[in-house]
């Protein structure tokens, strides 16, 4: 038996793709009849980001509308506590629209509503209303952006980011966004190239910096994707699945005690971590501490039964040992799993 084309491992990209508000605001021109949609705003605003704003008594239609730096310095994770949350803000903002189909802030936030409630065309429809009303909107562009990724228009994804950087050429978001999208079409240079633009607006990008060096790693820059996940955990120290990234690259430099310490610390943070259980499993059977390879293996059989990956790997170990009937045993197991 071999173990090169049965074992695979992959390093887990973290992708938010998320629906970050923007480095841009919209000033108004002409003043709104805020009086009748403030208290309509407010309660939406609110449900929508409930995780975090509770039953904040700010004005967040004012503060969304006029002022730019409240804009460019907080960023909104729009995270709801339930989905129930979702559905009233989004019947909320849809009532704003019905007093004021123009108002292009609510047309953007039923678009965020949408998008959380996993409805992408919902979402694409009214944050291409928001644009119709508001075109010089960056943050609907990259939200649409984002839509579009979910549904795999990768073309129109990277057309809606572009935009959004051509009226924002300081929009850390839109880059970051835009790399992840080239990533996934294989443009890994280019990919490469947008995550240093979103790190050099955002030095402080984490995700940027792993996202990064998951490009690197896969054009065979293991050495500097090993560099851009040791930046990402100065910056937090705190990801799991940071440390196992950077384990998988060590393991490719043949540096496996370097890659167990990673994989190790992995588990420390997520004791259920069975990616890394098996892939220190792997480290340990190359530095043949077979015994431990095992161990390892086992355990992540144990967390997780229908892992195949680690009944295979275990039967190149007790094979290696001579456990012939153990070794078949888990080959036999591994090669049902795979099958399912």
């Amino acid at each position: 038996m071999t173990d090169k084309k049965k074992i695979t491992t992959s390093l887990i990209p973290i992708k938010t793709n998320g629906l970050i508000r923007a480095n841009y605001s919209i000033f108004i021109t002409k003043k709104i009849l805020c009086g009748s949609i403030e208290k309509l705003f407010n309660k939406a605003f609110c449900l929508l980001n409930s995780k975090e704003l509770k039953n904040s008594n700010r004005n967040y239609l004012v503060l969304l509308e006029t002022e730019l730096n409240h804009r460019k310095k907080y960023r909104y994770d729009f995270e709801a506590n339930t989905i129930e949350d979702y559905r009233k803000a989004l019947s909320l903002f849809k009532d704003i629209i019905s007093i004021h189909p123009r108002h292009s802030l609510s047309n953007e936030m039923v678009a965020i509503c949408k998008h959380k409630l996993k409805d992408f065309t919902g979402a694409i429809f009214y944050f291409t209303k928001a644009i119709e009303i508001e075109p010089e909107n960056s943050s609907a562009y990259n939200n649409r952006g984002c839509a579009k990724h979910n549904i795999k228009d990768y073309e129109g994804a990277i057309e809606d980011f572009t935009k959004a950087i051509k009226i924002d050429s300081e929009y850390s978001s839109a880059f970051y966004n835009r790399a992840n999208t080239k990533h996934d079409i294989k443009d890994y240079q280019e990919a490469i190239d947008d995550f240093t633009k979103a790190i050099e607006l955002d030095p402080k990008h984490t995700d940027a910096y792993t996202n990064r060096g998951i490009a690197k790693y896969d054009l065979k820059y293991y050495q500097e994707a090993i560099e851009d996940f040791t930046e990402a955990l100065k910056i937090d120290s705190s990801n799991p699945k940071v440390y196992y990234n950077r384990g998988i690259a060590k393991r490719y430099l043949k540096d496996y005690e370097g890659a167990i310490e990673d994989y190790t610390k992995a588990i420390e943070i997520n004791t259920k971590y069975v990616s890394a259980l098996n892939d220190r499993g792997i480290a340990k059977r190359h530095l043949k501490d077979y015994s431990g390879a095992i161990e390892d293996y086992t355990k992540a059989i144990k967390i997780n039964p229908n892992y195949a990956n680690a009944y295979y790997n275990r039967s190149l170990v007790k094979n290696k040992l001579g456990v012939l009937i153990g070794a078949i045993e888990d080959e036999l197991m591994y090669e049902k799993l795979i099958k399912k």
